[in-house]
């Protein structure tokens, strides 16, 4: 499985939607994308745009940084790491949804994306986190 595949696997599961919906979405076959999160065919550039106009952006980094991991030599992969321009990074840090469902974790993501950032917004997702958490 490549890291292009396995980043689009996760940021479907992710998202709380299925690929059904994404192949939709994206306006290609079920089958096809399908193909491409399980590594059985490689995705191009073209496609690569398509799906990446199409996830959300707290989404979009994580499956640009897989693209790239295929793309470079194994001595640079380690000069690889985008963060989302938008909301929140691309990949949060792993403590704040530990003991979080997919949904849960989702859905906080979800609200943290559409939010404008500001600190009254980070603390109100904090104290969501705290209360899932029954802390």
């Amino acid at each position: 499985m490549s890291f292009t595949s396995t980043a689009l696997k996760n940021a479907v599961d992710r998202s709380g939607r299925d690929q059904v919906y994404w192949a939709k979405q994206i306006g290609m076959d079920v089958s096809q994308f399908n193909k491409y999160c399980n590594g059985r065919v490689g995705v191009s550039q073209p496609v690569l745009t398509k799906i990446l106009d199409t996830f959300p952006s707290y989404l979009r980094a994580s499956i640009l940084q897989g693209y790239l991991h295929d793309q470079m030599p194994e001595k640079h992969k380690h000069l690889i790491q985008i963060y989302a321009l938008e909301g929140k990074v691309a990949e949060p840090a792993p403590d704040l949804f530990e003991g979080l469902t997919e949904r849960q974790r989702s859905n906080l993501l979800c609200l943290a994306e559409r939010m404008q950032r500001s600190k009254a917004v980070e603390e109100l997702v904090d104290k969501m986190v705290r209360a899932l958490r029954g802390e």
